[in-house]
């Protein structure tokens, strides 16, 4: 595994918005290892450490003060959740305690405020079946980080409103038993079709609220089928949406899901 963390006093650089590294800590000439980033806007930023053989701790520094830190016993997971602000820079440290030495999977995710009356859809994908999923839900996005090492996390996919109006939608969840997979879908018919004809898919409720049309200011959300695996993908992004038609032809586009906030 290449040594990809920094030292104190030359960490490596990394995007606080979404970022996952891997990398050991802890042999000899490599006591610590470091990273920095600037925090691009105010928000609550999470940061997880697992896939531990040993206790490696963690701490966040801005500047040369230790902000917060992460200290459990043994090999358990470290998690720290803080408020940094917009402008600022800091330092996250990953260390043995004591003469260990283990590998980590090192997470950061920074969160902004959504726009009132919007909640951001956080995306992850599934390393082990090349899969996705989506949660609004913060506390299921930070235990995925914290437990989990094939799921990827790779930020707010897109926002979505908070309040259900007559232009707006439930967007339905669920669980593909066979395939350990999820669906997503806002129509109310594909819902009851899958509910009545297949029993492996088992129905977990309403994911989010999503806009039905253009309202102005919404963008589309995409909906992709990997023909490969089944499995689904949604974006709003419109660079993706043209990647994947131009680079990828086992997924196929079956149009527009729902419509952002």
């Amino acid at each position: 595994m290449p040594d990809i963390g920094g030292s104190y006093y030359n960490p490596t650089l990394i995007n606080p918005i979404a970022t996952v590294m891997r990398d050991s800590v802890g042999a000899s000439g490599d006591s610590d290892d470091s990273y920095e980033f600037q925090a691009p806007y105010s928000g609550q930023i999470v940061i997880t450490l697992n896939g531990l053989s040993t206790d490696i701790d963690i701490s966040l520094s801005e500047v040369y003060t230790e902000v917060a830190y992460s200290n459990n016993a043994s090999a358990a997971n470290e998690l720290i959740v803080y408020n940094v602000v917009g402008g600022r820079w800091y330092y996250i440290d990953v260390y043995p305690f004591l003469s260990g030495v283990s590998n980590y999977n090192l997470s950061v995710a920074l969160d902004q405020t959504a726009q009132s009356g919007t909640s951001a859809v956080y995306r992850f994908r599934n390393e082990a079946t090349g899969s996705y999923f989506y949660t609004t839900n913060s506390s299921e996005r930070n235990n995925l980080m914290l437990t989990t090492q094939t799921m990827m996390y790779e930020g707010p996919a897109f926002y979505v409103p908070t309040t259900a109006t007559a232009d707006t939608t439930q967007v339905h969840r669920f669980f593909n038993t066979q395939t350990q997979t999820h669906f997503f879908t806002a129509s109310a018919q594909e819902r009851t079709q899958i509910q009545s004809t297949l029993p492996h898919f088992r129905y977990e409720g309403v994911a989010f609220t999503a806009f039905t049309r253009d309202l102005g200011p919404q963008e589309e959300v995409y909906r992709f089928l990997n023909t490969q695996t089944g499995t689904h993908l949604y974006t709003s992004s419109e660079q993706e949406r043209a990647a994947i038609l131009a680079g990828q032809p086992h997924i196929v586009l079956e149009g527009v899901a729902y419509w952002t906030a």
